[in-house]
């Protein structure tokens, strides 16, 4: 049977339509099944990949949980460890001027208001005392090596530039260190800076 003749049968022939659909109709229904399978196979394995991946996001969420309750107490523990500093630094800055208050007056005879000392957001000493022509400034220290001298003088400097008027005074540089280095003793003593422990005089305190 040629094409043209097979063409004209399934255009016209009911009952040859019928004996073609029920001759493929199994080949379809496999090739059908097949695709199901397949499918099948691939939703299986879709499957699997969610289910492990909703354990990884699981296991994460619950490492992400562990890390916010440990960064919890961290910033507690933080918290109270900067309370205990900024006591402890306030305390070593009220033990210094009321030292140096009671220094001026004991060995100078000065009547002098040792205070600190703050120019919003340019700088700020922890001691400053005005004799009218010198002044005192200061910076107290829990610990103090060679670059306490350095913030020292670089405060003095912005100090100078932000009030024009101090530049005509006499700066007397002070540090005041609870621990120290040999290295800042040897610093003060070549650049005039008087360095105590408030129990020692490392260096002199030189007012003339």
């Amino acid at each position: 049977m040629s094409a043209e003749e097979i063409y004209q049968k399934l255009k016209n022939d009911p009952e040859f339509i019928n004996k073609v659909a029920e001759a493929i109709k199994p080949e379809i229904v496999r090739v059908v099944l097949d695709e199901i399978n397949k499918l099948y196979e691939e939703l299986k394995k879709v499957n699997e990949n969610l289910t492990k991946l909703a354990e990884r996001v699981d296991s994460l969420e619950r490492r992400v949980e562990k890390l916010e309750k440990q960064q919890k107490r961290t910033n507690k523990e933080l918290r109270y460890i900067r309370r205990a500093i900024e006591n402890l630094v306030i305390s070593i800055e009220e033990e210094a001027i009321e030292f140096l208050t009671h220094k001026l007056k004991k060995e100078y005879n000065l009547n002098v208001k040792v205070r600190s000392f703050e120019i919003e957001n340019v700088v700020q000493f922890d001691i400053f005392a005005d004799l009218g022509d010198k002044l005192i400034l200061g910076e107290v220290k829990a610990r103090a090596g060679v670059r306490a001298v350095e913030q020292l003088e670089k405060a003095i400097e912005k100090l100078l530039k932000a009030k024009p008027e101090f530049q005509n005074k006499k700066i007397i540089p002070v540090i005041y260190a609870k621990r120290y280095t040999e290295e800042l003793i040897e610093a003060c003593e070549k650049k005039g800076i008087y360095l105590t422990t408030g129990f020692v005089d490392l260096t002199q305190l030189k007012l003339d």
